[in-house]
C-alpha cells in the first residue's frame, strides 16, 4: 500500500524497505541424512524401496496415484534398509511415495511409473 498526505510537506508512505534482520533460507527437500530409491522403476507388479540413513528414524511412507489420492500408507523406520512393495493391483500410471519424517516435516519424495 502507497500512500500520499499532503498539507506542506508531502510524505509519501510505503516505500522504504527494511534490512533484512535474518538470513533467507533457501528450501532443501528431502529428509536430512535419509536417502532412497525405488527398483526397478518402471514397476511392473513389485517393486522395492531402498532405504539409507546415518541415524535411525521414524517415518510413514504414502504412495499417491496422479489424481492425488493416497492408495497406500505403512509406519517404517530407516532401519528398514530394503521394503517390498506390491504393486499388483495398482492401475498404470504415474505414482508419488513419500516418506515423511513428521517430527521435523521432512519429506522425501521419489516418483514412479506402474506399468
Amino acid at each position: 500500500v502507497i500512500a500520499t498526505v499532503s498539507n506542506k510537506i508531502t510524505f509519501t508512505q510505503g516505500f522504504q524497505q527494511p534490512y533484512p534482520l535474518f538470513p533467507v533460507k533457501t528450501f532443501e527437500p528431502g529428509i536430512a541424512g535419509v536417502s532412497a530409491s525405488i527398483f526397478p522403476n518402471p514397476v511392473m507388479s513389485g517393486a522395492s524401496l531402498r532405504l539409507n540413513s546415518d541415524r535411525r528414524i521414524d517415518l510413514k511412507m504414502e504412495i499417491w496415484n496422479s489424481v492425488g489420492q493416497m492408495v497406500y500408507a505403512e509406519k517404517l523406520n530407516s532401519s528398514n534398509t530394503i521394503v517390498l512393495l506390491n504393486t499388483g493391483n495398482y492401475v498404470a500410471g504415474s505414482y508419488l511415495l513419500m516418506l515423511i519424517n513428521y517430527p521435523s516435516g521432512e519429506v522425501l519424495t521419489i516418483p514412479f511409473i506402474k506399468q
